[in-house]
């Protein structure tokens, strides 16, 4: 679990998925290129400085948070040291395209791996599938019978099938970052 601090930037996931398509691609571009920013993997709450004062935010999976400016509006400032559960972006992305089989069809993605940070960020979000390749599969339109959209193959890399929709959207920004994270060993408390 990493530390986060006073003044860094919180850009939460509410945010992100309001993003145009070259925004996002420029949040993601930044994200890899810094080796500072932390990928929030699961809900974490976060102090930050708002109108009103400061406010305790549950920054939801996908939030990003970095000691320096992030490139697009909306973000928060951190008012005090927190842990967040999550990991920083510092490595390459290791990400598939996956062109396999024809399948058609539309529906719901739905989660199949719980603690996989880009499966949950696309959980309850609509898509359409053109194609789909092999791996584990990680995330599903319509549940664990359903056509995954999001699997992962022998060699650890995610494979994204031809997802189009929201679904798509979020995938093309949350499986380059969450597949370079670095984990790091918790702090000790002494």
């Amino acid at each position: 679990m990493p530390a986060v601090g006073p003044g860094w930037f919180l850009v939460d996931a509410s945010v992100v998925a309001g993003l145009g398509a070259s925004e996002r691609a420029e949040l993601v571009e930044w994200a890899l290129s810094s080796g500072e920013v932390v990928l929030v993997t699961s809900p974490s709450l976060v102090t930050v400085e708002s109108s009103v004062g400061r406010v305790v935010l549950s920054a939801g999976v996908g939030s990003l948070v970095s000691p320096g400016r992030p490139p697009v509006e909306g973000w928060l400032r951190v008012a005090r040291r927190e842990w967040v559960d999550g990991c920083r972006v510092a490595g390459e992305p290791r990400v598939r395209l996956g062109w396999g089989a024809e399948a058609e069809g539309e529906g719901v993605v739905v989660a199949l791996e719980w603690r996989d940070p880009a499966a949950l960020f696309v959980n309850g979000v609509r898509g359409r599938l053109k194609s789909r390749a092999g791996g584990y599969p990680l995330a599903a339109l319509d549940g664990p019978r359903g056509i995954p959209v999001l699997s992962v193959d022998e060699e650890g890399y995610y494979v994204v099938n031809a997802v189009e929709g929201p679904a798509g959207e979020r995938l093309s920004y949350i499986a380059p970052l969450a597949s370079a994270c670095r984990r790091e060993a918790p702090a000790s408390p002494l």
